[in-house]
Formats: structure tokens, sequence, C-alpha cells
């Protein structure tokens, strides 16, 4: 498993002394006192994809202007979203790729955005628990990846990677798993079931590929350590808008403690490849209340 390089922490030591209000064509102005904690945070949940290989991540200087800028817009006109609209307090384009071109960067691109969290940690932590949000995070290779801050709003950006490969989450034999989910994401993936929060811990299957190619899903399980069937709700390409390369086991309940489960997906590409998976992971144990 590895790690932050040292020139990864470098860079993230350098971003620390550049300006808090990009402005385009500045590609400096990366610099919230608290991008490396950041970075560091997502490398940390990049590692927890999966526990047997993890590629680091580049804090790279334009995205994170970029994602620095928005934050900053997001703040000064008290919305929240993907989108700026001209004229208004530091705008800079009215979407991500406007933006990401401002600030001379080519190519393709996820962003997240957290509203609210006080620490770094905590807004990185809850992006990726959120399925929709965590697509980017499981990427192949080493994508660029640059966050920005102001105030409580989190803006993280991702460059795309040109591979092509499937990506699960929870990782292949990964242990520590929450057993629950029971926050709100938009858009909402409880929004197509009748259900109410709590949930169990949302498994993510994606498979990437340069142009996003449609998978097809023909059947998906999920087992405890006992070989029983866990009930669960799925969202793939076929019920859910939003989803193109992606599917989604959404445990019907929270998942017990310290139980293994395995999980099956039998998916094809729209090529007709194979991309099929199972694989197992742990929750964590339950957490020991302290007596007074």
């Amino acid at each position: 498993m590895s790690g932050p390089s040292r020139r990864h922490l470098a860079l993230g030591s350098l971003l620390v002394a550049l300006c808090m209000a990009p402005t385009p064509g500045d590609v400096g102005g990366c610099g919230a006192p608290a991008i490396e904690l950041g970075a560091r945070g997502f490398f940390k949940a990049k590692r927890e994809v999966d526990c047997r290989r993890c590629e680091e991540c580049d804090v790279f200087t334009r995205l994170c202007a970029a994602a620095s800028a928005h934050s900053r817009y997001l703040q000064m006109n008290g919305e929240f979203g993907h989108e700026e609209s001209p004229g208004k307090a530091g705008y800079v384009g009215a979407d991500l790729m406007m933006r990401l071109t401002a600030f001379g960067y080519g190519g393709g691109a996820y962003e997240d955005i957290n509203l609210g969290r006080p620490t770094l940690g905590s807004a990185v932590r809850s992006l990726f628990d959120a399925p929709y949000h965590r697509i980017p995070f499981l990427q192949p290779g080493s994508p660029d990846f640059g966050i920005g801050t102001s105030g409580r709003i989190t803006t993280l950006d991702f460059g795309r990677t040109a591979l092509s490969e499937t990506a699960v989450s929870p990782g292949d034999g990964q242990r520590g798993v929450p057993s629950a989910w029971n926050s709100i994401e938009t858009p909402d993936p409880l929004r197509l079931h009748e259900v109410k929060r709590p949930v169990g811990y949302v498994i993510v299957f994606v498979y990437y590929t340069p142009d996003n190619e449609r998978i097809r899903v023909t059947s998906a399980f999920l087992t405890d350590s006992r070989g029983r069937e866990i009930p669960f709700f799925l969202n793939a390409p076929t019920n859910d808008n939003h989803l193109t390369n992606a599917v989604f086991l959404i445990p019907r309940q929270p998942l017990k403690p310290a139980n293994t489960y395995t999980v099956s997906v039998d998916a094809y590409a729209a090529s007709g490849k194979n991309i099929s998976r199972e694989w197992n992971f742990t929750t964590a144990a339950p957490v020991k209340r302290k007596s007074k």
C-alpha cells in the first residue's frame, strides 16, 4: 500500500503559501492553508478503496485554483451547486469545464462539493461516503486532483483518467467499513425507493472507460458470513438516469458490525465485455462507549 509521495506532500506544502482568492489565469491561486490536510484526506479515502493497491493522485495546481475560485463564488453569493451566473461576484465560468478552461486545464473532469462540514477531513469523508460523489475517487491510475475551500464550502475537482478498469467500493478485503449510511446527497439515490434512512453502507461498482461506456447488470447478490442473502435496492443505468457506467447496491437496513459480506455483480459493457466481479469486505466493530 502506498501513501502520498514526498513530491506530493512537498507540493501540498507549497500550496500553503499561495493566495486564497485565485483569478482566471492565476494558477498560483490555490492556497487555503489546509489544502495539504485535504489532500492527505483524499489519499486516505483513496487507500480505503482497495487495500491491496493504491496509486497516488496528483495535487494539480490548476485544479486547485478552479476549485478554490468556485468555493469562493458559492460563499460570496450564498449559493450551492456546480453552476455560476455571469455578473455575480467571483464569477469565473458558468460550468465546470468553462472554469477549468479559464485556469488553463484541458481534459474531462469531475467535481464534488460539500457544504457545512467543519473540517476538510469530514468534508472529504462525507463526499466519499455518498455514492454518486464517490465515483471520482475510485478512478484507476493517478488522476489529477485539486481542492479548494472558502468558509465551510469545500470543492474537489478531479481530472478524468484515460484508463479502462472496473472498480468497487468497499474494496476487496477492506475492513472497518461503516455499517450504515444516513446522509443526504443530491441527487438522492433513495429517490427511486420507498425507504427511510438509515440504510446500509452503499456498495458502488463502476466500469471506467474514456467514453464512459454504458454497462448492463444481469444479476447482483449480497450475502453475509453465513451465506444468507441481504435484501438491497439496486440503482443501475436502466432505472437511474444519473448512472451510465456504475451500479449501486443499497442494503435496505444497516449492516451488522464486524461481519464479512460477499458481493457478486454480473455485468457487461456495451461492447459485450464481461466486467463481472465478486469480492468481500468486513464492517467495523461496534464502538465501545466509555463508562462514566
